[in-house]
């Protein structure tokens, strides 16, 4: 008989803070990415024995049936991280008010997790999306770099001029 793993997810739930401050949203999410790749990599670990065991003994059906069992937990822990990630994305294009992609289970931009059934975004479209974000970022950014370089400028020359006058009066 296989063991099956107990990896619970509900402490990446856990991490939506039952807290009286508000966590950026930056944090939440790299919080809650690091603890679902933990956790992948725990199965990982976990699994890795139990194959060389099978494999050594000659067991193939005990080591088909492992395979299995790891790859349905790994796909719904892929799911979970495509649709924390697609969440993400979606968050900060909206806020940078750019398109994102239109659902349609036909385009390819989707995709569907085999275990769980939601949708996340392909490799592909998160790419394209991150790309925009960068872009849009880098636009807004653009716009007050010369202002804040102009700034620090006036500030270092009213600094030295201040401390020269201190040094001869």
């Amino acid at each position: 008989m296989v063991d099956v793993p107990t990896i619970s997810l509900t402490g990446v739930d856990a991490v939506q803070l039952s807290c009286e401050f508000s966590m950026p949203a930056a944090l939440r999410f790299a919080i809650k990415l690091r603890r679902l790749q933990a956790l992948k990599r725990q199965l990982d670990d976990e699994y890795t024995p139990k194959f060389a065991a099978a494999r050594a003994q000659g067991d193939w059906d005990t080591d088909n049936k492992l395979f299995l069992e790891w790859r349905m937990i790994a796909d719904e822990m892929e799911g979970d991280i495509g649709q924390l990630q697609t969440a993400r994305l979606k968050e900060m294009a909206e806020r940078l008010l750019i398109p994102v992609p239109d659902f349609d289970g036909n385009s390819g931009q989707w995709v569907e997790s085999q275990s769980s059934g939601r949708w996340h975004l392909s490799p592909e479209a998160s790419h394209e999306l991150r790309a925009a974000i960068r872009r849009e970022q880098k636009e807004r950014r653009d716009v007050w770099l010369p202002y804040v370089a102009a700034g620090g400028a006036a500030v270092s020359i009213i600094g030295a001029v201040v401390s020269w006058w201190l040094a001869f009066s």
